[in-house]
């Protein structure tokens, strides 16, 4: 498997990364300027398809683990101008195929992204690089490089924004799929923002081409009363769709979202209209998910009218009479 080349790759060709949407691999291994000497000049994510049809014969195409129907030809007809290329791997993707003990899932998974490749990717191969000196010994044949992890590309931004809605997906299921267009809105136009939501498998499908976001699983009222503050909640959501589920529904959201440390967008709809202050200890928005993704932005960039909004919900529920 991966059989030796003694073909030299020039140190002065740049890089060009093709990789499988954004991973920890990625992050750790390629999101620094150079990688052995060879400059990146650019990430291609082959999840989303689009390459440019031919690259530069100095430039060495770098293909992270795994590979796609559309890249197999763009790799063959590089090879025939002359490039060179090299396949990295950070685990045994060739003995992994045939690992009982892996979820068949996985394996799955990984013959569709890579062995299904195999026979063809490997006569294309230049140089083949790992990630560990023990896979560098299992395949010490192929004579590979083992490269060094940074954590240049993987610095935590710890500044993010977090938005939620924490309604149970069992009985809110409208309310979650209205809420996908807001939140895929917010995501792409605002790079500071997390959203948190409550969810099960239907769920997390939904969102899965969402970025930056959280799926937590429902859990007892107690958990999620004595734990959930421990996480950042600076803007929580209301939204309601018009079900007979909902029409006897009362403005608890308003206590939760001040308890967690939230300012709240509710739907103007009973029973937030005519409770929540508009404009004051929280917002009251019609059913329009660009509506709300705007004040989502708004509220990530005004730190100052989310603490005065904030202040004034906390004030409020402080001094509701308790019988």
């Amino acid at each position: 498997m991966f059989k030796k080349n003694d073909a030299l790759i020039d140190q002065s060709s740049s890089a060009v990364v093709f990789h499988w949407g954004d991973s920890a691999t990625v992050d750790y291994f390629f999101r620094q300027p150079t990688v052995l000497g060879y400059p990146i000049i650019s990430h291609v994510d082959t999840k989303q398809g689009v390459f440019e049809p031919v690259y530069d014969a100095n430039q060495l195409l770098v293909v992270v683990r795994y590979l796609s129907e559309r890249l197999l030809p763009l790799l063959e007809q590089h090879k025939r101008n002359g490039g060179k290329v090299v396949f990295f791997m950070d685990d045994d993707l060739p003995h992994n195929l045939f690992d009982a003990q892996l979820p068949r899932a996985y394996r799955s998974m990984l013959w569709h992204r890579f062995g299904r490749f195999l026979t063809q990717l490997e006569p294309l191969i230049d140089a083949l690089w790992v990630s560990t000196p023990a896979l560098a010994a299992r395949y010490a044949h192929a004579q590979p490089i083992v490269l060094t992890p940074s954590g240049y590309g993987a610095e935590a931004n710890t500044d993010l924004v977090s938005y939620f809605y924490h309604g149970n997906p069992s009985t809110h299921r409208q309310e979650i799929e209205w809420l996908h267009a807001v939140v895929a809105n917010t995501q792409a136009q605002c790079a500071d923002t997390l959203f948190m939501i409550m969810g099960d498998r239907q769920v997390r499908r939904l969102f899965s081409d969402v970025p930056r976001t959280i799926i937590l699983h429902p859990m007892p009222w107690p958990t999620y009363r004595d734990t959930l503050s421990a996480l950042p909640h600076h803007i929580g959501l209301a939204p309601l769709r018009p079900t007979k589920f909902n029409a006897h529904r009362s403005p608890t959201r308003f206590f939760d979202f001040a308890r967690l440390g939230a300012v709240g967008l509710f739907c103007d709809v009973p029973p937030y209209r005519g409770f929540v202050r508009d404009g004051i200890d929280g917002w009251l928005l019609p059913s329009e998910p660009t509506t709300w993704s705007d004040k989502i932005i708004e509220l990530t960039e005004d730190v100052d009218l989310r603490k005065r909004v904030l202040r004034a919900a906390q004030t409020r529920v402080a001094a509701t009479p308790q019988e």
